[in-house]
Order: C-alpha cells, then sequence, then structure tokens
C-alpha cells in the first residue's frame, strides 16, 4: 500500500492513487494537498518509491548480468565442446612429414597421390600433376605401402571432400579426403601399428 503524511495536518494518508494523482484529499482534515513523499508501506518500514525504482532498476540489471553470464557460460563449453573433439579427432590423426604415396583405382584408372595425413578412418591425399580424378562422393580402390612392409595395404574408400586451388595459384595441387571402408582386421592392426609407432 502507498502512504504518505499530509501537510496540512500530518496525519497518515493511504491510498494506491497516491501513484497515480497529483492532489489528493485527507480523509483527517478533508483538506486537499499535494501528493509528495509517498512511501510503500510494508510491515517492518516503509520505503520510498524513488527507493523502491532503484533497487528494482538494480536488480533488473542483475538479472541482465547473470543471464548474459550464463549465456557466455554455455557459449563457452560449446566451443570447449568442439575444441576437445577437435584436439581428439587430430590426436589419433597422423600428419606425415616425409613424401609418402599412396596408389587409388577408380574406373579402371590409376593415379598415384601424395599422402598428407591419415588416421584409422580416413587419410588426406595430394595430386601434383595433371590427369583425371574420381569425383566426390565415389568410391576407389586404396593402396599404401607402409615402410618395412613389403605388401601393400588395400582397401575401398570413399571420397568425402576436394579442394582445388583458386585459378592462377602457382604450382596448384588438389588435396581430397578419403574415408576408409571395410578394412578387416588384420589390415586395422596394422594400420593402428603404423600411426602409433611413428614419431610426431
Amino acid at each position: 500500500m502507498l502512504q504518505m503524511n499530509c501537510s496540512k495536518c500530518v496525519g497518515l494518508i493511504k491510498s494506491p492513487l497516491l501513484a497515480e494523482v497529483r492532489f489528493i484529499e485527507c480523509p483527517h482534515c478533508s483538506d486537499t494537498v499535494l501528493v509528495k513523499n509517498v512511501v510503500v508501506s510494508n510491515k517492518k518500514d516503509p520505503v520510498s518509491i524513488r527507493s523502491f525504482f532503484e533497487n528494482f532498476l538494480r536488480f533488473s540489471k542483475l538479472i541482465f548480468q547473470l543471464k548474459k553470464y550464463n549465456f557466455d557460460l554455455k557459449t563457452k563449453y560449446v566451443i570447449s565442446e568442439r575444441l576437445t573433439k577437435q584436439l581428439i579427432r587430430d590426436g589419433f590423426r597422423l600428419k606425415i612429414s616425409y613424401d609418402l604415396y599412396c596408389k587409388i583405382n577408380f574406373d579402371e584408372k590409376k593415379r598415384l597421390a601424395r599422402l598428407l595425413d591419415i588416421s584409422y578412418e580416413g587419410a588426406a591425399i595430394e595430386f601434383t600433376g595433371p590427369g583425371q580424378l574420381p569425383e566426390d562422393n565415389s568410391e576407389m580402390n586404396f593402396q599404401l605401402l607402409l615402410p618395412g612392409y613389403a605388401e601393400a595395404l588395400s582397401f575401398p574408400a570413399k571420397v568425402v571432400w576436394i579442394r582445388i586451388p583458386a585459378k592462377g595459384t602457382i604450382s596448384p595441387r588438389i588435396t581430397m579426403g578419403l574415408l576408409f571402408k571395410d578394412i578387416d582386421k588384420h589390415t586395422h592392426e596394422r594400420l593402428c601399428g603404423f600411426i602409433w609407432s611413428s614419431p610426431r
């Protein structure tokens, strides 16, 4: 309830209209007085309207800041989760720093490509010379002769992405991402052994 003291008789005027009118009639002295120094009455102490709105605005800003902080935390969590997945992914991907070549067979054609990196699930390869290439989403046979082995690994693979350099690029090289398919247990063990034993 809103209340104020009458400026004439100092009697207590209580009315919800004190927030809407400029003048009000005092129920004690029946004089019409100017509405001023209005406070909000509670069980303990009266609170002024100005103080009430100041507190309201302050808590509104606090709630906004808390919501923003919560949003920032969620955003940071999503970024952290993505970064963690990327680090895990890169941790199982071996980047090849030397010349290691693989052979791909597609549509009764063969191409030699340089291996850029390799994981248990796929690889990135690079073509330096001219020639026909497999199309995106097409399948092929992937062959890789690992150091120290006499027999090459051979299994199906699928093209999942192709990056073609812009026109005019010096020494243009086309890179391609492959997804391995249907690798048998023996081949998988050899591939894992090569990845884990190679220096990083």
